[in-house]
């Protein structure tokens, strides 16, 4: 089980009819996370998220031809945009499914 918190648009491996805010509420159920904990459960996508772009963009600026190519191929700038506004959306929905009744 996983939630793929990206734009169903911009998925390259995972199918685009995911509903990722109820597979999340059911990770997150599945591993115990409390009412609670939804907010600091909810930001945690979005810190990793903004975590994994710097990384990624700090080896295409070192020249790393990987990422470079990658990048490049899969149209990540696009990608990157259309997810954070995708996520950025879904923030209150997220929130809801984590504390809202089982």
């Amino acid at each position: 089980m996983w939630a793929p918190l990206s734009a169903p648009e911009a998925r390259l491996d995972n199918p685009r009819d995911l509903d990722a805010v109820a597979r999340l509420r059911t990770l997150a159920r599945a591993y115990g996370v409390e009412p609670g904990q939804a907010t600091e459960a909810v930001e945690l996508p979005f810190t990793e998220r903004d975590h994994a772009l710097a990384h990624i963009r700090a080896e295409m600026a070192a020249g790393n031809q990987v990422w470079i190519g990658h990048w490049r191929d899969t149209d990540g700038e696009r990608r990157a945009a259309v997810d954070g506004a995708w996520l950025d959306r879904r923030r209150p929905a997220l929130l809801a499914a984590l504390t809202g009744p089982a």
